[in-house]
């Protein structure tokens, strides 16, 4: 799948419409919109990542289990005292406090 690039066109205001569009690795930048023919000028977007995220994957992803399993120890701060206690995993201390 090739990647997707965000271009605005270019208006005087600075408020020209932004949109996506995918390109090859190796097509220039467009220089003019597709439809319109407008000149348009490619910004840096933040990443459209789409992985299959669900909050049941991420409750079976960082369960107790799973962690202890994959090697990984969790800890969980009681609101009361300050104090850390392990949820999850073999290794580490069973509590971790300030004067830890």
């Amino acid at each position: 799948m090739p990647p997707i690039y965000a271009y605005r066109v270019i208006a005087e205001d600075g408020g020209g419409e932004i949109f996506e569009i995918e390109q090859g690795l190796d097509s220039g930048p467009l220089s003019e919109h597709p439809l319109t023919g407008k000149p348009v000028e490619r910004i840096l977007d933040s990443p459209n990542l789409s992985f299959k995220h669900s909050e049941g994957n991420e409750r079976r992803i960082l369960s107790a289990d799973n962690l202890s399993k994959s090697g990984f120890s969790r800890y969980e701060r009681d609101p009361g005292t300050g104090v850390y206690h392990k949820t999850a995993g073999e290794e580490g201390p069973k509590e971790i406090s300030r004067e830890d």
